[in-house]
């Protein structure tokens, strides 16, 4: 057999419509590859142009699909003041919190896209439905920052991320991040009043006097909610 074989390439999995490519090969040989395909539907249709002893002749359509593929999603929790805070790590009182999500594993020349959607729980264990920090645009594989979340009283909380996928890319979560905000210490000085409410270090025989107690070392707008107990020996 003699002749030419002409390959059609087309951008769904029917063979229909105008082709995206056509390439006219000898007869035996194949087609040249394509570029890095994106996800989605695609055929082949060949050819043949016959020659002095056989007829022209066309090919099946061959549709394959090519699968959108898995990426990895990692997270990084932030303070305001973008130090990094690692996973199960205590921060101060009052300290504000915001997560950043990173896109890997993704394919040559096929960038990835879409949203990171953030989620922060009031626990430490991303249980429940948690409250949303964000639908975060991805730019450079990096979807930062989310919402930031606090200043924060003292208590568990976490962070978890969900990519939302895109025409070539699965979705994907992150694992939950947890953090603790650890309780503050504060600072009570005391005075001995007497009935005058003058402070003292001595009084007469038969006076009557009170303690005060003066708390400091407060942080932001979390004030002290249980009473001082006084003790008299």
């Amino acid at each position: 057999i003699t002749g030419d074989v002409t390959y059609h390439f087309f951008g769904n999995g029917t063979c229909s419509g105008t082709p995206q490519s056509n390439e006219t090969v000898d007869v035996g040989d194949e087609s040249s590859a394509t570029s890095a395909l994106a996800a989605g539907s695609y055929s082949y249709k060949a050819e043949y142009g016959g020659d002095d002893n056989y007829n022209s002749s066309t090919g099946v359509c061959e549709p394959f699909t090519i699968n959108k593929a898995p990426i990895d999603l990692s997270t990084e929790l932030h303070k305001s003041n973008e130090d990094v805070v690692n996973v199960g790590d205590s921060v101060p009182l009052g300290t504000s919190m915001h997560d950043k999500a990173t896109a890997s594993g993704t394919v040559d020349s096929l960038p990835i896209s879409g949203t990171v959607s953030f989620t922060f729980f009031g626990n430490g264990t991303c249980a429940g439905e948690g409250a949303s920090a964000g639908n975060i645009n991805l730019v450079s594989d990096f979807a930062h920052p989310s919402n930031t979340q606090g200043p924060l009283a003292a208590g568990n909380y976490s962070f978890k991320a969900h990519y939302n996928g895109d025409s070539n890319y699965n979705q994907k979560d992150s694992a939950c991040e947890n953090f603790t905000v650890s309780k503050s210490d504060l600072s009570v000085s005391t005075q001995i009043h007497n009935s005058n409410h003058d402070e003292i270090t001595s009084a007469a025989l038969g006076s009557t006097v009170h303690d005060r107690a003066v708390v400091t070392g407060t942080v932001g707008t979390f004030n002290p909610t249980n009473p001082i107990v006084f003790t008299f020996f």
